[in-house]
């Protein structure tokens, strides 16, 4: 297959450079990730632009707008169209003749497209050419799949290669995907075994049967404390803070709020054997672009138990948005330890002080729609 950029049915999309993307994704963890990373961001903005010119459905990636967890493990760009779901496969080959889809987003039942399509981009000419696609049950009907990699592939005879007919699709097609087998929910034990054994293999997605990863990537939950270790993003230690010692982007409360005052009894001044810091945590959904501050007040007592108070705040705004939830989770459970949820007239919020022994491995969890903020801790 040949690409003619003069083709009226495929879209050429302007897909400029962008240095302040590449320098964010500079904390990737090696050069292929990082570049894999950045093309895949700007290949994602051509195509929200496209997509919201050519439509009045509300278009987003999925399934956070910026799902690193996803993209540092599987190839390929998943958005929404109103109601269907989008997987778009970039290739840097002029002369693809085929499309090639990780098996993740065919054989996952809530990662599953209604439209797979194939795309071709041009770093040099700072262009993206949606150039054929296809539908789920075409894709498992007549798509090739290759075991050594875990891909279908589906050759270019087989896919649209006219764009103006997904269009009318999006008006009148009802698309059914093929059922899939459902895949196991992991037990707590089971998934940090996993995320164990994978934290180091070249390349994860191969080392363990499919049922296993598809498993591990399907739980929001147990991808992002995979794509953490990954990343070597380690835990923050609270046994550092009685030292003065501070993780970046650990600062005072009032550098951080500097136009509002902080909750009573939630003050960075000092107090003996109290510490307390914020972290600016920046929440992005398909409606919405915040910054909040996540507070943690550390309080070590005579027997080396630490007494923690956690809350949040709005970092420049007066009240917090409405439905903002922080949860406090363990490594043992399966579920929430406390939760609580912001309304539209809160200052802040808290969960409840708890008490623990020094070393106890703890998780902040921020929610706001389909944003989602962990933060790790050993108290």
């Amino acid at each position: 297959m040949s690409l003619q950029f003069d083709n009226p049915v495929q879209p050429v999309l302007a897909m400029p450079a962008d240095l302040a993307v590449w320098q964010h994704c500079a904390s990737m963890s090696s050069p292929e990730a990082h570049w894999r990373i950045y093309l895949q961001q700007i290949g994602l903005a051509a195509l929200l632009t496209w997509l919201q010119e050519e439509s009045e459905l509300p278009v987003r990636a999925w399934p956070q707008p910026i799902p690193l967890d996803v993209w540092h493990m599987v190839d390929g760009l998943a958005l929404t169209l109103g109601h269907k779901r989008l997987v778009v496969m970039l290739d840097e080959a002029i002369d693809a003749a085929e499309l090639r889809v990780p098996q993740e987003w065919v054989d996952i039942s809530d990662w599953i497209a209604d439209y797979y399509i194939a795309a071709y981009i041009d770093v040099d000419e700072e262009q993206l050419v949606p150039w054929g696609y296809t539908t789920h049950a075409q894709l498992k009907a007549l798509g090739a799949y290759d075991a050594s990699d875990r891909t279908y592939t589906l050759r270019d005879e087989n896919l649209v290669q006219d764009f103006s007919v997904f269009w009318v699709a999006q008006q009148l097609e009802q698309v059914e995907a093929t059922p899939v087998e459902e895949l196991p929910d992991l037990s707590t034990t089971q998934a940090d075994t996993l995320i164990q054994r994978l934290a180091d293999a070249p390349d994860p997605r191969l080392e363990i049967p499919f049922i296993q990863w598809g498993a591990l990537l399907k739980s929001d939950r147990w991808r992002q404390r995979f794509y953490q270790l990954r990343q070597g993003l380690a835990p923050i230690n609270l046994g550092g803070w009685a030292n003065q010692i501070f993780d970046q982007g650990w600062q005072t409360l009032e550098s951080l709020l500097a136009s509002q005052s902080p909750a009573l009894g939630f003050r960075s001044g000092s107090v003996e054997n109290t510490v307390t810091r914020g972290k600016t945590i920046r929440l992005i959904t398909a409606t919405t672009d915040v910054e909040i501050v996540l507070a943690l007040t550390v309080k070590t007592e005579a027997d080396e138990r630490r007494h923690i108070r956690i809350q949040l705040h709005p970092s420049e705004a007066t009240l917090l948005p409405s439905d903002v939830t922080l949860t406090l989770e363990l490594p043992d459970r399966e579920e929430p330890l406390q939760v609580v949820r912001s309304t539209d007239r809160d200052n802040y919020i808290q969960l409840p002080p708890f008490r623990c022994q020094a070393g106890r491995p703890f998780k902040v969890g921020i929610y706001l729609a389909d944003a989602t903020v962990h933060e790790d801790f050993i108290s």
